[in-house]
């Protein structure tokens, strides 16, 4: 198919827009016309990305698309893939999260809007806080499943921190620097009387924050009892580059 030429060539005025617009919405045997669906209710971080996109600009999705036209550029209406079972498996990532999410449409929760908005955006640290039955964990092992990175426990972590085997040197270096992790029950940790669990946690978030390394955080700690037994500086980290979360309602355990 063909299609008439650029009223004027470099140029952005309301003809060449509504030109532009034109061959968008116009089908074609290589791609044709789809209907934009909303937004997933597993909240799909394309979507949410092309979301952030529009309120930044101040344009519409049709707008964005046909200014990515202009350019040369598409933008994908398709969602990411997400990874193998043996992919997210070699994550950490527990056997049951992984069937919860794999064999079954997650639930549209409190938790995983947020971990959905988390990933598409710029923040790099997510404290969710709650307690037993808020989808927490399940929520942040959804990002993996669609992100490399590292699941750990708090408890984990600090033994990993103290070995001196070579597999656990290894594997500590791949928490510290992975692209994504996720670090499960924070307050549930042997801390010890000297408060090691207290210190490897801070110099973990400390070298995640200086190398700009996304991290998820869940806890079943208050706000409060989170300052207290991990600092005010963490607290100050997490006020500039993230967010806390409470997250409130019945327990999906007990509803089920």
């Amino acid at each position: 198919m063909t299609f008439s030429p650029r009223p004027h060539p470099n140029c952005n005025c309301d003809e060449c827009q509504a030109w532009a617009r034109e061959i968008v919405a116009t089908p074609t045997e290589r791609k044709p016309a789809r209907v934009q669906q909303p937004l997933a209710p597993d909240g799909d971080p394309w979507r949410k990305f092309i979301e952030l996109a529009c309120k930044a600009t101040g344009m519409t999705e049709e707008q964005l698309r046909a200014k990515a036209i202009e350019i040369g550029e598409d933008i994908p209406e398709s969602k990411p893939d997400r990874d193998t079972r043996e992919a997210v498996l070699n994550r950490g990532v527990p056997v049951h999260h992984v069937e919860s999410i794999y064999d079954a449409t997650p639930d549209n929760c409190q938790a995983l809007e947020a971990v959905s908005e988390f990933v598409a955006s710029k923040k790099t640290v997510l404290v969710l806080a709650g307690g037993v039955g808020t989808c927490k964990t399940g929520s942040a092992c959804w990002a993996l499943t669609f992100k490399p990175g590292r699941f750990c426990t708090a408890d984990e972590a600090v033994r990993l921190s103290t070995s001196n085997a070579a597999e656990d040197v290894d594997m500590w270096r791949r928490v510290r620097n992975a692209q994504l992790l996720v670090l499960d029950d924070l307050g549930g940790e042997y801390s010890g009387e000297k408060g090691w669990g207290v210190r490897v946690f801070n110099g973990l978030l400390d070298h995640r924050y200086s190398h700009g390394l996304k991290t998820i955080i869940t806890t079943n700690l208050t706000s409060q009892r989170f300052k207290q037994d991990y600092g005010e500086r963490v607290a100050d980290r997490i006020r500039e580059t993230g967010r806390f979360l409470v997250l409130g309602g019945a327990s999906v355990r007990r509803r089920a």
